[in-house]
């Protein structure tokens, strides 16, 4: 039996690069949500192009490009749901989580505000990103099957 996906559940993630990570008062705890299936799909689309010759269309050759870094920013500005204990490196003070209103994909969504995202280091960013990807797959149960 295979079991949907809860697009409004979230989970509390510490990161295996944070120095604190063995003690949750000091860790950063990333709040992670669940991008639903068709969202996940379009970022996925978004990312991807592939490109042929249209003057050679027997020609099999093509270029596709993957924009992985992309790829990762919008699952993170989309699936980020909040954070605790992620400091300002400026002001040594919490960042509070902010987010704005966009229109993608024909859709008004809340994400994560830019302001946020660049102060996110990079590697955390795509550990979050990977995170929360596996939140919208099957269950190990449902894998081993």
């Amino acid at each position: 039996m295979i079991t949907g996906i809860s697009i409004a559940d979230t989970k509390e993630y510490i990161s295996k690069f944070d120095p604190d990570k063995d003690n949750k008062e000091k860790a950063t705890i990333w709040e992670l949500g669940v991008l639903d299936s068709i969202l996940k799909s379009k970022i996925q689309d978004i990312i991807t192009t592939y490109e042929t010759d249209p003057s050679r269309p027997k020609d099999i050759t093509a270029k596709a490009t993957i924009n992985m870094n992309e790829r990762a920013l919008d699952i993170v500005r989309f699936g980020l749901k909040g954070f605790k204990n992620f400091i300002h490196p400026q002001t040594n003070q919490p960042i509070k989580f902010d987010t704005v209103s966009i229109n993608r994909f024909g859709k008004n969504y809340n994400v994560v505000s830019d302001e946020v995202l660049k102060i996110i280091p990079s590697k955390i960013l795509d550990e979050l990103a990977e995170e929360i990807g596996k939140q919208s797959g099957l269950t190990e149960e449902e894998t081993k099957n």
